[in-house]
């Protein structure tokens, strides 16, 4: 029975841990709830910086580019997460653009779904800034969810036809859309505005299932040795 309980929570240990590799440490709620962040222009790693002002986690900032070119934020206010997705919530079109081809979409449900062109070019991006242009990227980033303000002429330039396996490129990285809101008071009531959708994401590669395996068998070995120790 022991050794039962053993090996079940060492599989909980490392399923936890493989887990746990995917998730974004931002936190979403409504009002009083969830993380705030501020926005601010960056040192030339991306186009904008968020940084957590409040909330729960260990994030301080992370390296961001706008995904609706219709809605704006005013830099070095808070701002509420409202949500973490798959999807932006604000400003264009839901699930528009040359890439976006989601099949469980709904005509007017606000949800204007991440093409893998724009995960692979945020992640690019992130692994070789130097090799890309900011300004470039971000007018990217809008024609590919067919925003106002996009441009195609810099998507030739890209080497998206090189990638292979998309699939297997974008293993490890988690990119989400973060959906701002502002909370304001009016005639004494609490409300909620709707700011801006920031594309985020970071690299947290999954170990491989060998890697994991052999992990757990030296958590057994040590346990072993603490009972033997014990007798």
């Amino acid at each position: 029975m022991k050794k039962t309980i053993k090996i079940g929570f060492v599989i909980g240990v490392i399923l936890l841990m493989a887990q746990s590799t995917w998730a974004l440490p931002i936190v979403a709620g409504g009002i009083g709830t969830g993380d705030t962040v501020t926005m601010n222009n960056t040192d030339d790693t991306a186009m904008y910086k968020m940084t957590k002002t409040g909330g729960t986690g260990a994030w301080s900032e992370y390296y961001t580019f706008c995904l609706e070119s219709s809605v704006s934020f005013w830099r070095g206010y808070n701002y509420r997460v409202g949500s973490v997705e798959d999807y932006a919530t604000h400003g264009g079109p839901d699930n528009q653009g040359p890439y976006n081809n989601d099949p469980n979409w709904v005509s007017g449900d606000n949800k204007d779904y991440l093409s893998d062109e724009t995960k692979w070019l945020f992640a690019s991006y992130t692994n070789d800034p130097g090799s890309y242009d900011a300004w470039e990227v971000q007018q990217t980033i809008w024609w590919l969810e067919d925003e106002d303000k996009g441009d195609d002429s810099f998507w030739s330039s890209y080497d998206f036809n090189a990638v292979g396996d998309l699939d297997a490129f974008l293993a490890g990285w988690d990119i989400k859309a973060v959906n701002l809101v502002y909370d304001y008071q009016s005639n004494g009531q609490q409300k909620e505005w709707e700011i801006q959708s920031q594309l985020v994401g970071s690299y947290n590669p999954v170990p491989e299932p060998a890697t994991m395996i052999l992990f757990g068998i030296g958590l057994l070995g040590i346990a072993g040795m603490g009972r033997k120790k014990i007798k």
